[in-house]
């Protein structure tokens, strides 16, 4: 997973950029989609069934990355990366 320090983002700012997204902003979304591609490939990477073509899972992840940046309640306390973590997994098993 990426550090705080890793990502550039503290976590407050990350929580702004997520609040953005979910009142519209596509700059913010696209960003956030962006800077958390990585989680999505070390994701797909562990959970990768061979049957499945790569590229495949890879976008059903970013599907769920999407899902997480809406669904994401910075205020619950919970970092960002964990509830992304769950969300991509679903995803890609669901395919």
């Amino acid at each position: 997973m990426v550090s705080e320090k890793e990502s550039g983002f503290s976590k407050q700012a990350e929580a702004t950029l997520i609040k953005q997204a979910q009142g519209g902003s596509q700059e913010s979304l696209n960003l956030l989609l962006l800077r958390h591609e990585q989680l999505v490939h070390w994701v797909v990477q562990r959970q990768w069934l061979c049957t499945l073509p790569y590229v495949v899972a890879v976008q059903e992840g970013r599907r769920g990355l999407w899902h997480a940046i809406l669904g994401f309640d910075p205020e619950r306390g919970s970092r960002f990366s964990t509830y992304a973590y769950q969300a991509i997994m679903k995803y890609v098993w669901r395919v």
